[in-house]
């Protein structure tokens, strides 16, 4: 098995990624209470990102739930010729608390609707995405978690 080192110049480009996604995508704390369609394209990652691609003919699509100055969200894999519906014309996923909303056409899981191109870089880049995708939109315990990584409040 081969080993791949990632050195320097890409923890540096890494770190750049992680701001741009932190500016470009963290949602406010302005809005509706309860599910309404984000006002973030999470398209977006895919932007930064630009090694991962969607894979033909989906699109990304998120949901945002706020409460009290707290929220969350959710992000998924749609067909891109399927019509995104409001929160509460939905089927709600009966995993968690939130009772997510879940478009029937949405894939199981969003990361399925996106590829990278092989390389070892994409790859982590993957991972980057899988465990920051939904919590972009997560409110209050998104900016406790930048700041205690970071020591930084966005």
């Amino acid at each position: 098995m081969e080993t791949t080192i990632i050195n320097t110049p890409d923890i540096e480009k890494m770190i750049h990624l992680r701001e741009q996604v932190e500016i470009d995508l963290s949602v406010s704390d302005k809005g509706p209470s309860g599910w309404s369609k984000s006002t973030k394209d999470p398209n977006r990652f895919l932007e930064i990102f630009s090694m991962l691609k969607l894979k033909d003919k989906y699109i990304l699509r998120a949901y945002q739930y706020r409460s009290g100055g707290n929220g969350n969200g959710v992000v998924l894999a749609m067909p891109e010729h399927e019509p995104f519906p409001e929160p509460g014309e939905c089927l709600k996923s009966t995993k968690g608390f939130l009772n997510t909303p879940r478009p029937p056409s949405a894939l199981p899981n969003v990361m399925a609707g996106i590829s990278g191109d092989g390389s070892p870089w994409s790859f982590f880049c993957f991972g980057f995405i899988l465990l920051y995708i939904d919590s972009c939109h997560a409110l209050m315990l998104y900016k406790i978690h930048l700041t205690t990584l970071y020591g930084k409040l966005y």
